[in-house]
C-alpha cells in the first residue's frame, strides 16, 4: 500500500508544480529549472525508501487468487495455499523437500505482498538461512570456510525448496555436484581416482562448510587421522615401527587424496627412487661408487615396508642371522652353511656392508683389506699398532685379512680357507714338504697339541703370529738365548 501511495505522489507532483506557476503568474526560466531539480530530488528519495520488490498479482490487482474469501487480514505464520494453487505447483515433486516448503509454511522465508530483497525474501542470503539454522552460525567461524559461505551464499549449492539429492544439494547428481566449481579434469583427469572422488563422495573428507583444517578437512591429526576412517588403521600402522608421515597424518606427502598417473594414487612413483627421495636424502643414500642394487633401482621396498613394520627401519624382515638379506641373495645361504660361521654374518650383515651404498667394493663400511675387520677385531689392531709396517704379515699388506680368512662361514676354525699348515705352505712352498726338523733337527712342525695352548693342535701359529709381531720372523719370542724355545720346554 505503502509502494501505491509514493508512486501516486510522483505522478502527482508535476501538476502541484504547474498549478503554482499559474497561480503566481510566475514563468521565470531560473524558477523553471529549480523546479525541475526539485522534482527529480523528490522522486530519487521516494524511490529510495519505496519497496523495491512485490508479489506479481498485487500489482495486476487479483488479491483474490490468494484471498479467495477476500480475508485480508490472516494471521502470519499461516498454512499458506501456494504450492497448491495455480503459481507453485511443480514445488513438493522432488525426494528431498525443505521442511518448512514441505509444511506448507512459505512465510517463514518470503513475505506474502512485497520485500526489498528478491524473491520476496524475508531477509538477504545466509541471514534468513540462520533464522532457523542458529546452530550452523557458530560451526561457521572456525579457521577455514568455504567461499559461498563466507560470502553468505547458501543457494550456491542448497536448493530452497527442494532436490533429488540429500540436504537439497542443486544437481542430478553428487558425482558431479562439487565440479559445478571446482576443476573436474584437475580431481579425476589421471588413470587412477581416489574411490571417493570417483563417486562424489567429496564430504566424507571434506567439510562443506568450515572446518579448522586446511583444505577443509573433516579430521587429520594422530589421535583420528582422516584416512582410516576408512582404511584399516591395524593393517597400516598395527606394527612396532611406524613410518614417521604416516604416524604424523600425513598421508598426502606420498599419496595424492585425489587422483593420480601411478598405482596407490602415488605421487611419484616408486622405481628408480623417485618417491622416497622426496623426503630422504639421495646424495646421502646413493653417492658412493658401489650402489646396492636394489637402491640403485629404486626398489626400496625390495627391503623396507613402506606403512609400519615389526623391525627398526621399516625393514620386511629380521637382519638377525641375515634373514633379510637371504630373501635375495639365496645362494649365499647355501654357501653359509658351514661348521665355522663369522659372528657378524650369524647377527647383522651391516655391520661389515653398508644397505645402501659404499665407496668400497661389496658395500663394506671399510677398506676391504684390514679396516673393516679392524673396526671389530680390537685385539688384532692393538698388535699389528706395537709391530708397526716392518713386523706386519706382508700377505695383510698385499691382499687383507681376506687373503686367508673367508668374511663369511668355513669348515675350518677361525674361518680359514685351509688347515693353518696346509694354508701357510700355500706362499711358502719350500716347506711344503717338511714334516719335522724345523726349525732344529727333530722339531716337529705339527702333530699333538699346543704346549701353550691345550686346546689348539701344534701348527706353523704355535711359533709365529700370523698378523704380526715385534721379532723377526713373525715370532712370538726372541731368538736370544733361545728365549721362544723356553715357552714350550721350560727346563732348558
Amino acid at each position: 500500500m505503502a509502494q501505491k501511495l509514493l508512486k501516486k505522489l510522483q505522478s502527482l507532483y508535476p501538476y502541484f508544480i504547474y498549478k503554482d506557476w499559474q497561480r503566481r503568474g510566475d514563468s521565470s526560466p531560473l524558477l523553471k529549472i529549480f523546479s525541475i531539480i526539485l522534482f527529480f530530488t523528490f522522486f530519487t528519495l521516494t524511490n529510495l525508501f519505496a519497496l523495491t520488490y512485490s508479489h506479481k498479482f498485487i500489482n495486476l490487482k487479483k488479491c483474490s487468487l490468494c484471498h479467495p474469501k477476500k480475508n485480508y487480514n490472516k494471521i502470519i505464520p499461516t498454512k499458506a495455499n501456494c504450492t497448491t494453487g495455480i503459481c507453485h505447483e511443480g514445488i513438493t515433486k522432488d525426494k528431498y523437500v525443505h521442511g518448512p516448503v514441505g509444511m506448507k509454511h512459505c512465510l517463514y522465508c518470503h513475505k506474502p505482498h512485497d520485500s526489498k530483497y528478491k524473491k520476496l525474501l524475508n531477509l538477504k542470503d545466509s541471514k534468513l538461512c540462520y533464522f532457523c539454522h542458529r546452530e550452523k552460525k557458530k560451526e561457521f567461524t572456525r579457521k577455514f570456510v568455504h567461499a559461498p559461505v563466507k560470502e553468505g551464499k547458501c543457494t550456491n549449492c542448497h536448493d530452497p525448496h527442494e532436490s533429488n539429492l540429500k540436504y537439497q544439494l542443486k544437481a542430478k547428481s553428487m558425482q558431479n555436484f562439487c565440479f559445478k566449481c571446482h576443476n573436474k579434469k584437475k580431481f579425476t583427469g589421471k588413470k587412477y581416482v581416489h574411490g571417493p572422488v570417483g563417486v562424489g563422495k567429496c564430504i566424507d573428507c571434506h567439510d562443506p562448510h568450515a572446518s579448522n583444517k586446511e583444505f577443509l578437512l573433516k579430521e587429520n591429526n594422530k589421535a583420528k587421522i582422516l584416512c582410516f576412517k576408512c582404511h584399516d588403521k591395524n593393517r597400516i600402522i598395527g606394527a612396532k615401527y611406524v613410518h614417521g608421515p604416516v604416524g604424523g597424518g600425513l598421508c598426502y606427502k606420498c599419496h595424492d587424496p585425489h587422483c593420480s598417473n601411478n598405482k596407490k594414487l602415488l605421487k611419484k612413483t616408486i622405481l628408480e627412487g623417485n618417491l622416497c627421495f622426496e623426503c630422504h636424502n639421495k646424495y646421502k643414500i646413493i653417492d658412493s661408487k658401489y650402489v646396492h642394487g636394489p637402491v640403485g633401482a629404486g626398489l626400496c621396498l625390495s627391503c623396507h615396508k613402506i606403512h609400519s613394520s615389526n623391525y627398526n627401519f621399516l625393514l620386511r624382515d629380521s637382519k638377525n642371522g641375515g634373514k633379510l638379506c637371504f630373501n635375495c641373495h639365496k645362494d649365499a645361504k647355501i654357501k653359509f652353511n658351514k661348521r665355522y660361521i663369522h659372528k657378524p654374518v650369524k647377527k647383522d650383515c651391516t655391520n661389515c656392508h653398508d644397505a645402501h651404498s659404499s665407496p668400497f667394493k661389496f658395500q663394506l663400511i671399510g677398506n676391504p683389506k684390514i679396516d673393516v675387520c679392524l673396526k671389530c677385531h680390537k685385539k688384532i689392531k692393538a698388535i699389528l699398532d706395537k709391530c708397526g709396517n716392518r713386523n706386519t704379515h706382508p700377505i695383510i699388506d698385499e691382499r687383507g685379512c681376506k687373503a686367508c680368512h673367508n668374511p663369511h662361514a668355513s669348515n675350518y676354525k677361525y674361518q680359514l680357507f685351509n688347515n693353518i699348515n696346509k694354508l701357510c705352505k700355500h706362499c711358502h712352498p719350500k716347506f711344503k714338504f717338511i714334516k719335522r726338523n724345523h726349525p732344529v733337527e727333530r722339531h716337529p712342525v705339527k702333530g699333538g697339541r699346543n704346549p701353550l695352548n691345550r686346546k689348539e693342535k701344534f701348527s706353523c701359529a704355535s711359533c709365529h703370529n700370523p698378523h704380526g709381531s715385534k721379532y723377526k720372523f713373525l715370532l712370538i719370542g726372541t731368538l736370544n738365548n733361545f728365549e721362544i724355545c723356553r715357552k714350550c720346554h721350560v727346563n732348558y
